[in-house]
Parts: C-alpha cells; sequence; structure tokens
C-alpha cells in the first residue's frame, strides 16, 4: 500500500525536524531546515557532532538527553510553530493518558481515516530490538492487516517500518523522558 509521505533523512539529532519536514511536505507547506526546526525547538548535539551543522548548540541539556528539547516550555513544539512561521498546531496525547494498545490504535486510525497527520514518540531499542536507551520519533504513515506503518528518518533503517501495536504502545510506555512519549497529532491553525 503506498504510503501518505515522502520519506526525509534525518541529520544527526534530528528525527523531529525530519519527521515535521515530512509533514510540511505532504501538505504542501514550505519547507524549513531541519537545523532551523531544531533549533526552534532547543536542539542541542554533542561537541563532536557540532561540525555537521551551521550553528547548533553544544551545551549540555538540563534533560541529559540530546537532541530537541521540546519538554522544555521555551521550546514548546507550538511556540517554535509560531516563530517558524508554520501554520500548524500540535496536541501531544501524552502515553501516561493512553490506556491500552487498543486505544493507540483507535486514535492513530481516526488520523488515517481523516488523512491527518501524527508524529510517534517511543523509545528506541524497545520497539526495535536493540540496546539503545535513546528517544525517537516517527511519523504515523498507516495501520496495515492490524500493524502499525511508520516512517522512520533515522540514517541507515528501512524508511517504512511495520510494528505490532502492542510493541509500539509498550515502546512508548518504557520512554519516561520528558520527551513526551506518545502521539502528537497535527492539525490545521
Amino acid at each position: 500500500m503506498k504510503s501518505r509521505y515522502v520519506p526525509f533523512t534525518q541529520q544527526p539529532y534530528c528525527c523531529v525536524p525530519a519527521c515535521i519536514q515530512m509533514v510540511l511536505y505532504k501538505n504542501n507547506l514550505p519547507l524549513i531546515s531541519q537545523e532551523e526546526i531544531g533549533n526552534a525547538l532547543g536542539l542541542r548535539v554533542k561537541p563532536e557532532a557540532a561540525h555537521l551543522f551551521e550553528k547548533v548548540s553544544t551545551e549540555e541539556p538540563k534533560s541529559g538527553i540530546w537532541g530537541t528539547q521540546i519538554g522544555d516550555p521555551k521550546y514548546e513544539i507550538n511556540n517554535a510553530f509560531k516563530n517558524l512561521g508554520v501554520p500548524l498546531i500540535v496536541t501531544i496525547q501524552h502515553i501516561r493518558d493512553i490506556e491500552s494498545s487498543d486505544e493507540l490504535k483507535k486514535i492513530l486510525g481516526e488520523v488515517e481515516q481523516t488523512n491527518g497527520d501524527a508524529l510517534v514518540c517511543y523509545k528506541y531499542g524497545v520497539l526495535w530490538g536493540n540496546d539503545s536507551t535513546s528517544g525517537h520519533v516517527n511519523v504515523f504513515d498507516r495501520i496495515i492487516d492490524g500493524k502499525i506503518r511508520l516512517v522512520d528518518p533515522e540514517q541507515q533503517v528501512p524508511k517504512l517500518r511495520l510494528t505490532d501495536t502492542n510493541q509500539l504502545y509498550e515502546a512508548m510506555v518504557e520512554h519516561k523522558a520528558a520527551t513526551m512519549p506518545g502521539v502528537w497529532v497535527f492539525s490545521p491553525k
């Protein structure tokens, strides 16, 4: 089944900005660079990666998590969109408020049914079976034969990835960071 998105590949630490770019592109909105989106969202990268960016902060994040800092009110996603002129609003449905994998599937099904847009935030290693403890964000694409298809901007992985709803739910529950695990639903401003 055809994807609703053109997959983009992320710069290091830029899964959120790359996913936002995919949403912008799908909705025929002007593209903004991953670095510009990232900086509006408080992007922090390790010093050894700074040379990959024009201008980026290498200040250690208060959260201890490298990447965007949307859990900090200063870098809240809707404020960033306002500052960047993006005519979208994001409502974060935190995993603590989603009672089951069935409810998660229902939320995502409604997004697909309306041709809406949503990102999912989860603990990478729990979902993809490796030892990574970092959080990650993907674009929700479709539900296919009961499985969730995600568009993953990560470098050197398949761009379209299928996962079981229970596994995705568990990966969200296990991601206890302040980076807002759950579903981020976009709507027009």
